[in-house]
C-alpha cells in the first residue's frame, strides 16, 4: 500500500491552489501498478489544464467554457470538472447541470452485470461527469433548484454509482481491503454522498432506499478501516453519511433500523464481526487518540453510529448477533475508556467538546438498562467509568448546571443501584469506589450535580458490601456449589456441578440446565460466557457464589 503525503484533501471552502490540488492526487500515481493506472490517467491531462489557468475566473470566461462543454466538447467537459473551485458563484448551477445528463440510464443497463462494449464511450464519460458532478454538487449543497434537479436525477446517479463502485472498488478479498486504485474511486463516492446528505429526504423514497444504503455501506466498509484515504477524502464524512442514514432509519415511520441494519450485514458478508470492527476503528487508539480536526469529527461520529446500531438490541429487549459481534469486540473497555479520555475538555478540539462524552454516557446508560446490564456492568466500572464520570462532573459541571442531569441520576441514583445484588457488580463497585476514595475525586460527585443519587448509592454499596462480606465468609464453611439456571445447590441435587467449559464459573447441576442456560432469556449464557471468563481472570471472585439467588441464602 502507498503513502500519500499530504495529510487532506482541500476543501471547496479553502483558497488554495488548484494545482497544488492535483499535486495532493497524482504525486503518487508513478507508484502505482499499470492494472491502476486507467483509473488516474485523465488526472495528468486535468493537471496540464489546470496549469494553464490557475487564477478565479469571470462570469464571462465562465460562460464561454460552458458553452463549449454544452456544444459537445468532452475535453472541455473535463475541463469544467477539473477547474470547479474557480468557477464563479453565479455559474454553478449552469455548470451542474451539465454533467446530469450523461447519468441517463439506457435500456437493459443492469449495474451487477458487464458492461456491453457499446456503452463503454458512455461510462467513459460518466466518470469525467461524476467528477465533476460531486465537485461541483459539495459547493451547491445548499442550492434548492440543484438540488431539485439532482434528487430526480438520483435514481439514475446510483445505478451507475453502483457499477462505478463494482468496476474500481471489488477486485479485493475482503469487503474492508482495499488495492491502490481504489482510493480516488472511494473518494468519489464518499463525496456523492456528502452531496446526497444535502437532500432534506433522502432516504424517503423506498424504491431507492436499499439500494442507496447498500451502495453507502458498500463504501463506508472500505473507507473507514484504511487510513490512507484521508488524503483524498477525511474518513469523518462517510462515517457522517452512515450516521445520517441509521438517523433516518430511526425516524421514518416506513423504515427500521433493524432493516438498515439486515443491508448492513448482508453488505459484509453477514459477518456482524466485520461491522463491529468496522464501527469500531477509530475508537481502539485510547488513549493515543489523535488531535487534528479529522481525527475528532471521526471519533465523534464513530461514537454515533456505535450509538445507533446498539440501540436496536436495548430497544427491542433482546440480543442479536450485531451485540454479541460488539461484546465481543470489547465494546464495553472502549466505550467507557473513550468516555474517560473526553471526560474534560482539554483533550478534545472539537467545537463542542460535549459531544463524545455525552453519546458515551448514553450508551453506557443503555448497557445499564439492558438484560444484559448484571454482565456488563462489572466491565463498566472496572475500566474506570466513576473515575471518568468524577472527572466530566467535576470539570463541566461544578456548580449543577442542568445539560446530563437526568441522565446522571438515572445511572447513578437508578441503574447502578439496582445492580447492586449480583455479586460481580458489588465487587466492582467496591474497588471503584475505593480509587474514588483514594484519589479523591470522590469529592466532584458527592458535591456535585447528582450529589443526592450518589449518596443513595453509596449508602447501598455499603450495605452490599457488609452483606457480600459477610457472605464470603459464610461461603468458606459451605461445601455446596449452585447451579446457574436453577438455583438448586449440589447438595439438594445430590451429585456434583459441571463447570462451563469456557468461562469456567457458571455450574450446572445437569447437562439440561446447562442446555437451558445456554439461550434462555434470563440468562442467555452464550452471549455472557466469554464475558464472565474475562471478568474472573485474576480475580478473587469464588465462583460457585455467582449465581444471584445465592445471595438470598444468608
Amino acid at each position: 500500500m502507498f503513502s500519500l503525503k499530504n495529510p487532506s484533501f482541500p476543501r471547496p471552502s479553502e483558497k488554495v491552489s488548484l494545482v497544488s490540488s492535483f499535486n495532493i492526487l497524482t504525486s503518487n500515481v508513478h507508484h502505482l501498478q499499470p492494472s491502476s493506472v486507467r483509473i488516474h490517467r485523465s488526472y495528468y491531462e486535468m493537471k496540464q489544464d489546470a496549469l494553464e489557468n490557475d487564477q478565479p475566473w469571470s462570469l464571462e470566461i465562465a460562460k464561454k467554457h460552458i458553452a463549449a462543454a454544452r456544444g459537445g466538447s468532452t475535453k472541455k467537459l473535463k475541463f469544467l470538472a477539473t477547474n470547479f473551485l474557480q468557477v464563479p458563484s453565479e455559474a454553478l448551477v449552469e455548470a451542474a447541470d451539465l454533467f446530469l445528463p450523461a447519468f441517463v440510464v439506457p435500456d437493459g443497463f443492469d449495474p451487477l452485470e458487464p458492461l456491453p462494449s457499446s456503452l463503454k464511450p458512455r461510462y467513459r464519460l460518466v466518470e469525467i461527469c461524476l467528477h465533476g458532478l460531486v465537485s461541483f454538487g459539495v459547493r451547491l449543497r445548499d442550492n434548492f433548484s440543484f438540488k431539485k434537479k439532482f434528487a430526480s436525477s438520483w435514481p439514475n446517479i446510483l445505478k451507475w454509482a453502483h457499477y462505478y463502485f463494482i468496476d474500481n472498488c471489488t477486485g479485493s478479498p475482503s469487503v474492508t481491503k482495499i488495492r491502490e486504485g481504489e482510493l480516488h474511486a472511494l473518494g468519489q463516492l464518499s463525496k456523492l454522498f456528502v452531496v446526497f446528505s444535502s437532500l432534506e429526504k433522502g432516504y424517503s423514497n423506498p424504491n431507492e432506499r436499499v439500494a442507496t444504503f447498500a451502495l453507502l455501506t458498500k463504501v463506508w466498509l472500505k473507507m473507514v478501516p484504511n487510513t490512507e484515504l484521508d488524503a483524498i477524502t477525511p474518513r469523518d464524512e462517510i462515517m457522517g453519511q452512515m450516521c445520517s442514514a441509521l438517523a433516518s432509519a430511526v425516524s421514518s415511520p416506513s423504515w427500521s433500523l433493524s432493516s438498515a441494519v439486515e443491508v448492513l450485514l448482508r453488505e459484509a458478508g453477514n459477518q456482524a464481526s466485520v461491522v463491529a470492527k468496522v464501527a469500531l476503528t477509530a475508537l481502539r487508539d485510547a488513549p493515543n487518540f489523535q488531535t487534528d480536526a479529522d481525527s475528532m469529527k471521526l471519533i465523534d461520529k464513530s461514537v454515533l453510529a456505535v450509538c445507533y446500531l446498539l440501540s436496536l438490541d436495548v430497544r427491542e429487549g433482546h440480543s442479536s448477533i450485531v451485540l454479541q459481534a460488539f461484546v465481543d469486540q470489547r465494546v464495553v473497555k472502549i466505550i467507557t475508556r473513550t468516555f474517560w479520555h473526553f471526560s474534560t475538555r482539554t483533550l478534545s478540539t472539537l467545537d463542542n467538546p460535549l459531544s463524545i462524552p455525552y453519546t458515551c454516557i448514553n450508551i453506557i446508560k443503555a448497557f445499564l438498562d439492558s438484560r444484559l446490564a448484571f454482565v456488563l456492568a462489572p466491565q463498566i466500572l472496572r475500566y474506570g467509568f466513576l473515575e471518568g464520570l468524577a472527572d466530566h462532573v467535576g470539570y463541566f459541571y461544578p456548580v449543577g448546571k442542568a445539560y446530563p442531569r437526568l441522565v446522571l441520576q438515572n445511572i447513578i441514583g437508578v441503574l447502578l443501584p439496582a445492580l447492586l445484588v449480583f455479586y460481580p457488580v458489588i465487587s466492582s463497585a467496591i474497588q471503584a469506589t475505593n480509587t474514588l476514595i483514594v484519589t479523591e475525586k470522590i469529592k466532584k460527585i458527592s458535591t456535585g450535580i447528582a450529589s443526592t443519587e450518589w449518596a443513595f448509592f453509596f449508602d447501598t454499596l455499603l450495605e452490599r458490601a457488609t452483606v457480600k462480606a459477610h457472605y464470603d465468609l459464610y461461603l468458606k464453611t459451605d461445601s455446596h456449589l449452585y447451579c446457574h439456571n436453577c438455583g438448586l445447590s449440589s447438595n439438594q441435587v445430590g451429585q456434583k456441578v459441571l463447570a462451563c467449559s469456557g468461562c469456567k464459573m457458571a455450574l450446572y447441576c445437569s447437562s439440561n440446565c446447562q442446555k437451558e442456560a445456554w439461550n434462555s432469556a434470563s440468562h442467555n449464557h452464550k452471549l455472557e460466557c466469554g464475558t464472565l471468563g474475562e471478568i474472573s481472570m485474576g480475580s478473587a471472585f469464588i465462583r460457585h457464589s455467582f449465581f444471584r439467588s445465592s445471595l438470598r441464602t444468608t
